[in-house]
């Protein structure tokens, strides 16, 4: 969609107010374009000024003329709804959070829309046991969904005896729990991407962003419609065509208390999983490739990502850069692998072409020793559409650690491993894999905690 196309579709009454209806008392963010191509995120109305909040309908035709030079596309709101419009320093407050959406994101690959479909019709039925089911309602989020239970939900008297970020987080986490195993089923049947694989996450923080109801999605010409658990049998991706979105204006609907039952259920069930200091952190916590309760099971690719980063760090130094590595080489790894790739030879993905639908951001070719990897004009690196940044590795490697063991422990250990080996090793792709990762990776975990033990 060209840029007047976009100011067309949003500047009708009825998007306008649809989306300042769902962003009320929410902070909003806002994506545009800015030079190059390069996306700019947009949270405050201006340098050092408020934070967006959408209060009427026409606030949304502000942001539009305020900031028509970056060409805003994308319409996000946190998961929170404030009881007051705040100051910046005000949103770093959990005590100012009133209520917080409960939300499943499902992740999906271009062209397998019906598996996501699949996989949120399991979680609404799992809801619905757990006596939920006025409150649901989903999201096309442009390749998957959203699937969200209305925040009010949690009767006002839960939300006193527990915080409502805290209520968000242990539910979204114990349903993930009780449906892992058939998502990974139907998970298994959708052919991975080099930057996408099928998943759910939990993705519950204190500045979360969702894609707002019929907001359109940042590359791909769809609207974020809305729709219900009843209509799942009848939902196609055809209707979340711009020119003729097909919305359910039923979102809205929900039924005080109706979720506090499985609440106090998931508070209780999954607590000794939450940090006490979880609420108040300002990164997320959450599961994304194995259900809560296996204490002692880490999988390989965060191993993979953790020495990856180890060995960046040692070769360069840079901390932050060797956390985007170290997430960079583990998806890689793992795409790879999916295609049958053979690891051990020398691999990269300067050879594949980013997909076409996407805007091509400014990218350069690096090398670490023999190893090609793409690298993006703010310095990180990336695979296709997506950029490894620090928090990203911390979401998905380092919060996995902790729920086992502190990860500067993690870290140390990693070091002092990768230490005993010679720098050219480090410097070649296939000897790191076969010679430091390989022999380790599925026992590396038990490695850091006998060492700890001793």
């Amino acid at each position: 969609m060209e840029w007047e196309d976009v100011l067309r579709y949003y500047t009708q009454d009825w998007v306008m107010k649809e989306i300042a209806e769902y962003a009320r008392r929410r902070w909003v963010a806002v994506e545009g374009m800015g030079r190059g191509d390069k996306r700019i995120f947009i949270r405050y109305w201006s340098r050092g000024g408020p934070p967006i909040f959408l209060e009427k309908y026409e606030d949304v035709e502000k942001v539009l003329k305020s900031f028509h030079f970056l060409k805003p596309r994308t319409f996000y709101s946190t998961i929170n709804i404030y009881g007051e419009i705040l100051s910046r320093e005000d949103l770093d407050l959990p005590e100012k959070i009133l209520a917080s959406s409960i939300v499943w994101d499902i992740d999906g690959v271009e062209g397998y829309w019906r598996e996501c479909v699949e996989a949120a019709k399991l979680l609404v039925e799992t809801l619905e046991e757990e006596g939920v089911q006025t409150s649901v309602y989903l999201v096309w989020s442009g390749r998957g969904i959203h699937v969200h239970v209305n925040g009010l939900a949690i009767s006002e008297e839960m939300r006193k005896k527990y915080h409502p970020l805290n209520i968000s987080y242990n539910i979204v986490e114990y349903i993930i729990g009780k449906i892992w195993k058939d998502f990974e089923e139907i998970a298994s049947s959708v052919k991975p991407t080099l930057s996408r694989t099928m998943k759910i996450e939990n993705k519950i923080d204190i500045k979360r962003v969702f894609t707002v109801p019929l907001s359109l999605h940042r590359s791909l010409d769809l609207a974020a419609v809305c729709f219900k658990p009843t209509d799942l049998k009848s939902f196609h991706i055809n209707w979340a065509d711009p020119s003729d979105p097909h919305h359910n204006t039923e979102w809205r609907e929900y039924e005080v208390g109706e979720a506090d039952a499985l609440a106090i259920k998931a508070v209780k069930s999954l607590k000794s999983n939450i940090l006490p200091e979880q609420i108040t952190v300002r990164h997320t916590r959450k599961a994304v490739s194995r259900p809560p309760g296996r204490a002692r099971v880490i999988g390989r690719f965060p191993v993979m990502a953790l020495l990856q980063a180890a060995r960046y760090f040692l070769l360069t130094g840079d901390l932050e850069k060797a956390q985007s590595f170290g997430l960079n080489r583990a998806i890689f790894y793992a795409w790879a692998k999916r295609r049958g790739r053979g690891v051990t030879r020398k691999v990269s993905e300067a050879k594949v072409a980013p997909p076409l639908q996407m805007r091509k951001p400014e990218m350069r070719l690096v090398h670490l020793g023999d190893e090609g990897i793409y690298q993006d004009e703010s310095g990180w690196f990336r695979i296709g559409e997506e950029r490894q940044l620090p928090e990203d590795y911390r979401r998905q490697v380092i919060e996995k650690f902790e729920r086992i063991i502190p990860y500067d422990k993690v870290w140390a250990y990693a070091l002092d491993y990768l230490k005993q080996f010679p720098r050219d090793t480090l410097l070649s792709q296939k000897e790191f894999y076969e010679e430091v990762y390989k022999p380790v990776r599925d026992k590396f975990l038990d490695m850091i905690l006998k060492s700890e033990e001793a």
